[in-house]
């Protein structure tokens, strides 16, 4: 098996190195409240199919990111409690 790269990968490659983070970040996040509910949490992750950033309640501040793994994890500690 041979893998070879597109014509002009190289120099394209080169020249996106150059470009900072922010040419390439998503401008609209999607926030929900730590205090939200699982079940909207869920429902906003399938919206939007994007991880959502978790907000601190009181500081409005990024308290962590909830990603479809981390839900399906969390929905599945709870199964295991029942």
């Amino acid at each position: 098996l041979t893998v070879t790269a597109a014509p002009g990968i190289g120099k394209r490659l080169k020249n996106m190195a150059l470009l900072p983070v922010s040419a390439l970040m998503e401008r609209k996040i999607n926030t929900i409240s730590e205090n939200a509910p699982l079940w909207e949490g869920v429902q906003a992750l399938l919206t939007h199919k994007s991880p959502i950033l978790v907000m601190d309640a009181k500081t409005g501040k990024a308290a962590g990111i909830m990603t479809a793994q981390s839900a399906f994890e969390e929905l599945d500690k709870l199964k295991d409690q029942e």
